[in-house]
């Protein structure tokens, strides 16, 4: 079809299909990657549990989580201290992508540093529907969370940052979804680099008949806290 056609593979794929989803990946496609490099942390770097358990939830508290994530972050695999202090939070599907994030003896906080290829995502729970709900830090989901444990109860996608390769390649795994809802954090209030991010994506999504939106935290706070969940 694609010869006869004069079309690429992946708009053949898309036509046979009916997925014109697909066609978000495009301009990734052929892309040249550098080989895959794990960032998980080597035993011998890794801290002792009751260290890594005590650092942990000294990290989440710093950032308005609440700190009996930890238990849940640990068993979802998702995070691992080093011996230096810093916290590393991995995608859940696999380890060539993470978020550094180390403490930072003059402002008394973390910095984030991204390390590895920017198209897997931190953490998502679709189940159905035409729906989503977009973050694009790791942090700012959790921190909505309350003492909430990760289970995949929403429509909920969490990015590693402004990736938006991660997000094509989901939404092309999922065309039912036709509504994003992106959510501000209150890191990225009124920043040029977040504004540009959704300016760009709602361009694109456009073409696919995907809406998206913006809203701020605190109303995704009160929306989830209007559904029951505890902070």
């Amino acid at each position: 079809m694609a010869f006869h056609e004069d079309i690429t593979f992946l708009k053949a794929i898309s036509q046979i299909t009916g997925n014109k989803n697909l066609i978000l990946l495009e301009q990734h496609y052929g892309e040249v990657k550098r080989p895959y490099k794990s960032f998980y942390i080597p035993k011998e770097r890794e801290a002792d549990k009751a260290s890594s358990n005590l650092k942990l939830r000294s990290f989440l508290m710093n950032n308005g989580i609440k700190s009996d994530l930890a238990g849940d972050l640990f068993k979802q695999k998702i995070v691992q201290v080093d011996k230096k202090g810093s916290i590393w939070l991995f995608s859940e599907h696999n380890q060539f992508q993470a978020n550094e994030y180390q403490f930072d003896e003059k402002t008394r906080g973390y910095k984030r540093k991204e390390h590895g290829e920017k198209d897997s995502f931190f953490y998502n729970s679709y189940q159905s529907g035409n729906s989503l709900r977009v973050f694009t830090n790791p942090l700012s989901f959790l921190r909505q969370k309350g003492s909430q444990k990760l289970n995949k109860s929403k429509n909920e996608l969490v990015l590693m940052g402004l990736n938006e390769k991660a997000m094509h390649i989901f939404l092309a795994h999922h065309p039912r979804v036709k509504s994003v809802e992106l959510i501000d954090s209150k890191e990225s209030r009124n920043c040029p680099s977040h504004d540009k991010f959704f300016k760009s994506l709602k361009k694109e999504l456009g073409l696919f008949d995907i809406q998206i939106m913006r809203n701020t935290y605190e109303k995704s706070i009160s929306k989830d806290l209007s559904h029951g969940i505890e902070l």
